[in-house]
């Protein structure tokens, strides 16, 4: 469930355009950490929290994702960001995981903001925590 997920998340934000026209490249999405030499700006994903919610006799999941946006500019992060959350937020119909799973609420929560120092370099993180719902 969770790989499919990862590859869920993955793709959703790597054929949308308003997100990948502002990375460093169409493929700057990191599951779990981006390479050390990585260039800004960039997207990591991760497994948060949550899994199986054993509700009903049919799988189910109820999974948190931190999703995030690491840039040299606060705006450009920002910016980034809220176009993830447009991607994402709301939009079960458009998002496509492997079967036997669909997605049936995604939500946009908890806000993801703060600056890191490397190097003598500024970087900023923005995003959110995603909630996925999903079942068979």
């Amino acid at each position: 469930m969770i790989e499919a997920l990862d590859n869920a998340i993955y793709t959703k934000l790597n054929t949308t355009t308003a997100v990948t026209t502002s990375l460093s490249a169409a493929t700057a999405i990191y599951a779990g950490q981006a390479p050390t030499n990585a260039a800004a700006p960039y997207i990591v994903y991760a497994h948060a929290a949550g899994g199986d919610d054993n509700e009903t006799p049919v799988d189910s999941a109820d999974v948190a994702y931190y999703i995030k946006v690491v840039a040299k500019t606060q705006k450009q992060a920002a910016e980034i960001a809220d176009e993830i959350r447009t991607a994402l937020h709301g939009k079960e119909a458009t998002f496509t995981i492997d079967a036997p799973w669909t997605a049936y609420r995604i939500q946009a929560q908890e806000i993801i903001s703060f600056i890191e120092n490397v190097e003598k370099t500024q970087l900023y993180h923005k995003g959110n925590k995603y909630r996925f719902r999903i079942s068979q």
